[in-house]
């Protein structure tokens, strides 16, 4: 990424220039797809994202709604039990033709075969309303990007047993599965967006590493969280995709920046301060160009009465920090994102109602 020094502060030209782009984190608590749209395109309509509808049904669970096309996987949606079968007679016949499949993609360009690691309606009723919204939009030139999201490998793999209880990450078969498949699932969600003209970005959703380095994470390694991000960020780019790893807590910010991802999305309302306990990966990332999207706007209670200038004021206190490793103001400017703490899933529909009005006004105050 080239870089230069104005004044004694680095300047960057950024290939992605997100300038206060606001947009939000995949969860809404709506049951009708939508409604939910009609307040994604009212409040973040440069970079609309797809619902996950979380309570509309056990499906869109962020395990549940990235199952299809695992072998062996076991959905009771009654109640809501899934796991691994890894002893279903047909597991290994699945796991072959697993396998083929994505070399067809990967190693063969075959997009049909893309296909078998689609997103159905039945997991995503927000998808698919929001490929059809776009369809009907008779303008599409007021939208810069297209969010999409996948739940992260490390989340997903700790949150998905085995049929004995134990946590399918820590087989090695099946890990390499469930990170090649949520490779794929980001894949063909650029392949199904793409056809609107605009760059995708998906966000890796990975809020279990808010534990990493506790005792709860202990037998997952720095080495392991890199990787398999790795490979699913590869992925993404892959498919001229721009990547995004979101942690709704605090965590190791330097294991992130490591990673090859171009955007980093974390709650700055909350913890706004941790990024500044690593100056060296921090400027690293964004001297390479690296974007962040700060979560400024809380998802709780406090949404209600927090206002645009207040929270910008904050967001400015933390760039004056980030001051100090030489970046100058515009090229930090140039390089933020917005966008709520974390996903409004659990939230009521007033509050989420506040959080996104919130975010648009964040934005269209920055950029005005």
């Amino acid at each position: 990424m080239p870089s230069r020094r104005h004044g004694g502060a680095f300047l960057i030209n950024y290939p992605f220039k997100p300038r206060g782009l606001a947009t939000a984190i995949g969860s809404f608590p709506h049951t009708e797809a939508r409604l939910a749209l009609d307040l994604i395109f009212q409040t973040i309509p440069e970079a609309p994202c797809w619902p996950q509808l979380v309570n509309r049904a056990a499906e869109e669970d962020m395990i549940a709604q990235f199952i299809e096309g695992l072998p062996g996987v076991v959905w009771l949606s009654g109640d809501r039990r899934l796991f691994f079968n890894t002893d279903a007679p047909v597991f290994d016949e699945g796991i072959v033709h697993f396998y083929e499949k994505y070399l067809a993609v990967t190693d063969g360009g075959d997009t049909d075969a893309l296909e078998a690691f689609a997103i159905t309606a039945r997991h995503s009723e927000g998808f698919y309303a929001f490929q059809e919204r776009l369809w009907f939009r008779d303008d599409l030139n007021d939208i810069k990007f297209l969010k999409g999201h996948v739940t992260g490998p490390i989340t997903f793999g700790l949150g998905l047993p085995d049929q004995e209880g134990k946590a399918a990450y820590y087989n090695d078969q099946l890990r390499d599965m469930m990170v090649k498949s949520l490779a794929m699932k980001a894949r063909w969600q650029i392949e199904k967006l793409s056809e609107f003209g605009k760059k995708t970005i998906i966000f890796i959703d990975e809020p279990v590493l808010t534990s990493f380095g506790s005792s709860t994470l202990i037998s997952v390694s720095r080495e392991d969280v890199i990787k398999d991000l790795t490979e699913v960020i590869t992925a993404i780019h892959d498919a001229d995709g721009i990547a995004a790893v979101h942690c709704c807590g605090n965590t190791d910010w330097a294991m992130l920046m490591e990673t090859p991802v171009d955007i980093l999305s974390f709650d700055a309302y909350a913890y706004g301060d941790s990024l500044m306990l690593y100056p060296d990966e921090l400027k690293s990332f964004i001297l390479r160009g690296g974007i962040i999207a700060w979560g400024i706007v809380p998802t709780n209670e406090r949404a209600a009465s927090e206002t645009a200038e207040g929270l910008i004021f904050k967001y400015e206190g933390f760039l004056n920090q980030m001051s100090s490793l030489g970046f100058s103001q515009e090229t930090l400017r140039v390089a933020s994102m917005f966008t709520p703490s974390c996903g409004t899933g659990s939230l009521s529909l007033s509050l989420t109602d506040a959080v996104l009005r919130t975010l648009h006004e964040v934005s269209t105050t920055f950029t005005g």
